[in-house]
């Protein structure tokens, strides 16, 4: 699972169906919940790719992946205007 988290972009719920479906249900009734086991894919995907929390809005600064959908959505772009670290706090 956290392969296929690793290798695609399909949402975590789909990868948690794949991953599971084929399962014995005494295996599944083992598993942790859907929302820890997306959190899991979640952590897989990101790790610690997030940018450091910032003191100011100047500090802020968004990389490409949280300003853009996925590829599901034609990688258009979610923010549709950033003024920028220049405008300080008034971001």
């Amino acid at each position: 699972m956290k392969q296929l988290a690793r290798d695609t972009r399909d949402p975590t719920g789909e990868i948690v169906r794949q991953a599971t479906e084929t399962l014995p249900p005494l295996v599944q009734a083992q598993l942790p919940t859907d929302f820890n086991l997306k959190r899991t894919i979640q952590r897989a995907r990101f790790g610690d790719a997030w940018p450091a929390l910032p003191n100011t809005l100047a500090e802020l600064e968004l990389p490409d992946e949280l300003v853009k959908l996925n590829e599901n959505h034609g990688n258009e772009n979610f923010l549709k205007f950033d003024s920028g670290p220049e405008a300080g706090n008034q971001r």
